[in-house]
């Protein structure tokens, strides 16, 4: 004997259709989109997020990478703060370093994107790639090339004595008040390209009425630049600041093949010291300290730069 359908089952029935709809939603809005990114998350996880907390669990242990860990709590960062006075100085040429990495390279890079853009340039294509080509070089290259032409009798040195500037010329990389500054020039050199490409392409999307009204007001290059070009670039400011302040205390390719943190402790830097901590002087634990340390640096750094130029930007 067939039963009759209930009213309950008339009501399931007519709800099955928005179920389905759901349903279908849930798999097309939600799922799919999470399986599209899984593979990506699982790379992310597997080379980042791990080996970050495992850094975080090893700072808290002294360990020279073969015996049985020893757990030390905070010791290491205490002694990192008390008792290593090349781990403070590596910190002291790191804030020098942002000079080079940062404020120089900005600074280039907006005199040239204005220069580039204020007028039409034939070859403007051209132009860019040459001066972005700096930028797209390994760092172990260019730091070769350049421990080259800093030589005593290298390049520089002969070109300074042929132009009757000999007593300027000096062991560039040897020399205890200079050595410094010499791997900056290069790490500026290096660093300007992106910020260039980036500005270049922040000056193009700003509305050219703009333009044309500072000029009729009658505002000359510099202050069209402060009051128009300036103000819509501070997007692009606010992520190369962020990008170029990571590299500055971060900086390890050019001085550890120029100089390797020579002469003496000179051109130490924090990655430096981490490395050589962790890989040379069996401390794995204070190695890994230091590198807690230069994330959280970097993190602050990069939070007071978004509450600052970016909250000017979003103004």
């Amino acid at each position: 004997m067939i039963k009759a359908p209930t009213k309950a089952d008339l009501h399931v029935k007519k709800a099955m259709p928005g179920l389905n709809a759901i349903r279908r939603y849930a798999v097309d809005k939600v799922l799919i989109p999470y399986l599209f990114l899984l593979p990506g998350l699982i790379m992310y996880t597997w080379f980042t997020i791990i080996p970050v907390i495992n850094t975080l669990l090893l700072s808290v242990y002294k360990w020279d990478g073969i015996l049985p860990a020893t757990p030390v709590g905070f010791g290491n960062f205490i002694d990192l703060f008390t008792n290593d006075t090349v781990f403070i100085g590596s910190f002291i040429n790191a804030l020098i370093f942002v000079i080079y990495y940062t404020i120089i390279p900005i600074i280039a890079a907006l005199f040239l994107s204005v220069l580039m853009t204020r007028r039409r340039i034939r070859g403007l294509t051209a132009f860019r790639t040459i001066l972005f080509v700096p930028n797209t070089l390994a760092l172990v290259v260019v730091a070769i090339a350049w421990r080259w032409l800093y030589l005593s009798d290298g390049p520089i040195n002969q070109i300074l004595k042929l132009i009757g500037l000999g007593f300027l010329a000096r062991p560039w990389l040897g020399d205890f008040n200079v050595t410094l500054h010499a791997i900056g020039l290069v790490a500026s050199w290096v660093a300007y390209g992106l910020p260039m490409v980036l500005f270049i392409a922040g000056i193009q999307k700003i509305p050219r009425d703009l333009y044309d009204a500072a000029r009729v007001d009658g505002a000359g290059a510099f202050r069209e630049f402060l009051h128009v070009s300036l103000p819509g670039l501070m997007t692009e400011l606010t992520v190369v600041a962020s990008l170029e302040l990571i590299y500055a205390m971060r900086a390890f390719d050019l001085v550890f093949t120029m100089t390797r943190g020579g002469p003496g402790y000179s051109t130490y830097t924090p990655a430096l010291s981490m490395y050589l901590n962790a890989f040379q002087y069996g401390m794995v634990g204070k190695g890994s300290a230091i590198a807690v340390i230069i994330t959280l640096i970097n993190f602050i750094l990069v939070l007071l730069v978004n509450l600052t130029i970016g909250k000017r930007g979003e103004g």
